[in-house]
């Protein structure tokens, strides 16, 4: 019998969830973060989108990203036999967060696509209330590793 070599071990605390705690946590803040850099760089294409096209690429991007790192959380809660959260839980967040994204990509590519070259008042207002909630889920997500009944709460509260 052949010795398992070392790096292809798995340490016990791994299969039950304990080390992928902060690789959850880091993932699910990366994604958000891509969000906010999103919405912001939709913001700046609804203010002159005739000259968006830098920030339709950002768009685009940020949105691949998120995207990798939408798999690799699915691939972690399938590697996982026990996670830090419920898989499901997991699941529906990363993919919410996801969804955000990719709802920001689809309306700069419209932009582009039906060639808008002047947007509404209510367009800004709506990149600005956008961005307002993607910061406060932002500020959520950044308080996932903190212990329950610490910061997390007043502040769920101070949003509903």
């Amino acid at each position: 019998i052949k010795p398992v070599p070392e790096n292809r071990m798995i340490s016990l605390l791994d299969l039950f969830g304990n080390a992928k705690r902060k690789a959850f946590q880091e993932m699910f803040a990366h994604h958000i973060d891509l969000s906010e850099r999103a919405a912001k760089a939709l913001r700046e294409l609804l203010e002159c989108p005739s000259n968006g096209t830098k920030e339709l690429m950002t768009i685009v991007s940020l949105e691949h990203s998120g995207d990798e790192i939408t798999r690799s959380v699915h691939q972690l809660v399938d590697m996982t036999f026990i996670t830090p959260y419920d898989k499901t839980d997991i699941i529906d967040l990363i993919s919410r967060l996801d969804d955000i994204l990719d709802g920001i990509k689809t309306i700069a590519l419209r932009l582009s696509l039906f060639g808008i070259q002047k947007s509404r008042a209510s367009a800004l207002e709506f990149a600005d209330n956008n961005l307002s909630m993607i910061r406060e889920l932002q500020t959520l997500i950044h308080m996932l590793p903190l212990p329950k009944n610490d910061r997390a709460q007043p502040e769920i509260q101070r949003i509903k």
